[in-house]
């Protein structure tokens, strides 16, 4: 029989610890990529981004929205409703909504924190013509 004394079972326990994230891919920092069971888990809370298209002061009914990351990543391709909004939800960080029609566009720069919803207005600009 094989006696273990506690500082190795210690070390046994941890050594098994890591071995098992490993074989499931959480090897910490640095390490492995989250599994694709955990992604959406990792993504966070998402609050929601009511998205108000204007022309001239009125709103704008099937308007383009497009939302993407600061980096130009594209996320999602809305239209707006019969009232020129459109609703979408995100996790905290910053984003570029970019709103148009066949003959006004505009973009803007919005910070979606960890603390509430975001309403944003988009107000286009007459596209100029030839």
């Amino acid at each position: 029989m094989m006696t273990v004394r506690t500082n190795e079972k210690l070390v046994l326990s941890l050594a098994l610890g890591a071995l098992m994230l490993s074989a499931f891919g959480f090897a910490g920092a640095g390490g492995a990529e989250t599994p694709a069971c955990n992604k959406k888990a990792s993504r966070g809370i998402e609050y929601a981004v009511m998205i108000h298209v204007t022309l001239e002061g009125k709103p704008v009914a099937a308007a383009q929205v497009e939302i993407a990351t600061v980096h130009g990543v594209p996320l999602k391709k809305l239209k707006t409703d019969q009232i020129g909004v459109a609703n979408y939800k995100l996790t905290p960080g910053d984003y570029i909504i970019t709103a148009s029609t066949a003959d006004a566009s505009n973009m803007v720069k919005i910070t979606v924190s960890a603390t509430s919803s975001v309403a944003v207005t988009v107000a286009l600009t007459p596209t100029a013509k030839p």
